[in-house]
């Protein structure tokens, strides 16, 4: 199969490369003393007997050594970033042009200092066409339905060749895997379920709060069974007091102006929260954490403080948390369950959604209930991380997939699309996570399917399919 097509950039970089390599070689014949300048660059196409003199004589260079001195950053400092571009891509954090201009003005910062010249739109482009041989751009568009509608082989392979890398391996402790999630819980009940109301009625109305509000909650969990504490964020501008009270888990508390989770609230996390609570428990060792691709996970900050505090990123394929993430396929199925009890047996007595005071009391005893040690084990078992099972991803699951069927992100393939495995209860958690220059920046410790019936069907007739 033919490959892409290089640009006018690249050839003329290839064709230098070329000339450079028979002047050097030009250059070792006519030291031999055997001919003249004239006659052995007569050997070697391209090559002057004039440029071949100068090269030899030490009065000229190559062209290619005279572009290095016209570079913004030194060969080894390219090619410590290339390394960089090639780690995080393979774990599943690629990076977007802006993000590697953003990461090579930090390198030039560290030589030059804070007043040098930041690199140009055009850098990134020069700078890859350099690397070309290691480097590829590609399109991280999932592919349509029709051609992905469930986990792809090639990226289940792909994510557990990561795993058996970065875990097995390196000998990874259990007590050091950790894996990371993030869902919004509502403040009201807004599902739809089963009821027995008037025969003959089309819609049977419920008490519950139709004007919901979300909060997300990032939680932890390790491969020894055991947890850090979560993080609850509110929708607001600052933290109320009450909001504290009654934390049963001693939950983090933070704000942010849409009650989500982005780049400055991410950074934070893992040092304040994730690096703070696992440091001492590793002892030095590495620190594997596993989570999904979110922008707020793998921004140039959160890469970099985990890469210097020896914390290893793994990040899923994409789309195919249904299936490879423990926290989804176990712990927040058990979690959105006793979530959905507590509100609706709140609104039932109280006539009245949850409100901010009273949400951490009730959301800290469901998850109590939720995230036991043996849920929490479960959660690397059944996916495969801990004990190492690739065999768990079954071939029914990957049934409608085949290994040409996807080419994603650079230089992972990733599979498309989400399918849903629990649908307990229509939690709608945000998908899109904005990066919100008033993030309320202070992180505080403190001690589903819809039913369709039809009015002419008789009473015998079974339930209808769910949409």
């Amino acid at each position: 199969m033919p490959g892409r097509a290089l640009s006018k950039r690249v050839k003329k970089h290839k064709a230098n490369k070329a000339n450079e390599l028979r002047l050097r070689q030009a250059a070792e014949e006519y030291r031999l003393g055997r001919d003249s300048y004239r006659k052995v660059a007569a050997r070697y196409p391209g090559v002057s007997s004039s440029t071949l003199e100068r090269y030899v004589n030490g009065k000229g260079q190559a062209m290619l050594k005279f572009n290095v001195t016209k570079q913004k950053l030194t060969p080894t400092e390219e090619g410590v970033l290339v390394d960089l571009l090639l780690e995080s891509a393979n774990r599943g954090f690629p990076f977007q042009h802006r993000e590697i201009r953003q990461f090579a003005n930090a390198i030039q910062k560290s030589r030059l200092g804070s007043d040098c010249k930041p690199l140009s739109y055009f850098w990134v482009f020069r700078f890859l066409q350099r690397h070309h041989e290691q480097l590829g751009t590609h399109w991280s568009k999932p592919l349509d339905m029709q051609r992905a509608r469930s986990l792809n082989p090639e990226a289940v392979k792909s994510w557990f060749d990561l795993v058996k890398k970065y875990i097995v391996e390196l000998g990874i402790d259990p007590k050091n895997i950790y894996g990371m999630d993030e869902s919004g819980f509502p403040t009201a009940y807004g599902g739809k379920d089963r009821v027995v109301g008037a025969q003959g009625t089309k819609t049977q109305h419920k008490q519950g709060g139709a004007d919901r509000e979300n909060v997300t909650a990032v939680v932890t969990i390790c491969a020894d069974g055991t947890s850090i504490r979560p993080l609850l964020i509110f929708k607001g501008k600052n933290i109320k007091e009450c909001w504290t009270e009654r934390n049963a888990v001693n939950a983090f508390i933070a704000t942010s102006d849409r009650g989500w989770t982005d780049a400055n609230l991410g950074r934070q996390w893992l040092e304040h929260i994730f690096d703070a609570e696992t440091k001492e428990k590793a002892q030095g060792q590495s620190r594997v954490l596993v989570l999904d691709g979110h922008s707020s996970h793998y921004t140039l900050d959160f890469i970099d403080y985990a890469r210097k505090n020896n914390i290893i990123l793994l990040g899923y394929p994409a789309h195919c948390t249904h299936a490879l993430q423990g926290l989804d396929v176990v712990c927040f199925a058990r979690m959105k369950n006793s979530w959905k009890q507590k509100i609706v047996s709140f609104e039932e007595n109280n006539m009245r959604k949850v409100s901010k005071s009273e949400f951490t009391h009730l959301w800290t005893q469901a998850y109590l209930s939720a995230f036991t040690s043996e849920t929490i084990t479960a959660a690397f078992r059944v996916t495969g991380i801990h004990p190492f099972c690739p065999e768990v991803i079954t071939d029914v699951q990957m049934k409608s997939s085949t290994t040409t069927s996807i080419r994603g992100s650079f230089p992972m393939a990733q599979p498309s699309p989400v399918r849903a495995v629990i649908a307990v209860f229509n939690a709608n958690p945000p998908t899109d996570f904005a990066i919100s220059p008033s993030t309320h920046l202070r992180i505080e410790p403190t001690q589903t399917p819809t039913s369709t019936t039809n009015e002419n069907i008789p009473p015998s007739t079974p339930s209808q399919k769910r949409g």
